[in-house]
């Protein structure tokens, strides 16, 4: 389970762009009580009060599938959308920032 947030859309390769877009969607049911699964997860947590920033994120994730040729077909449910939620992105990080572009350039064979 991993969002590579902050990382921009477009730093990500097929694989990862994809995954997330899965993983967004995972977490988003779980943070709106839809499943259990993943609930606890420290990922799922640090989105916890964005619902909208979830949102926008998948947008970003979904037109960035679009310009690779990929045919997205899977709109962001307004289920998962709290309406109490902020716009606001979450603030703290699993790792450090540095970490996780380092993880992502050897997941991408870049380092």
């Amino acid at each position: 389970m991993r969002s590579w947030y902050p990382l921009p859309v477009e730093a990500l390769d097929d694989k990862r762009l994809l995954a997330e877009h899965n993983e967004l969607l995972i977490m988003a049911r779980a943070i709106a009580g839809l499943t259990k699964g993943y609930r606890n997860h420290p990922e799922t947590k640090r989105w916890v009060g964005h619902s909208k920033a979830m949102k926008d994120r998948h947008d970003r994730l979904a037109a960035e599938m679009v310009r690779r040729g990929f045919n997205h077909q899977s709109p962001w449910p307004e289920e998962l959308i709290n309406p109490a939620d902020g716009d606001d992105y979450p603030t703290t990080l699993l790792e450090p920032l540095e970490v996780m572009k380092a993880k992502l350039q050897a997941k991408q064979g870049l380092a």
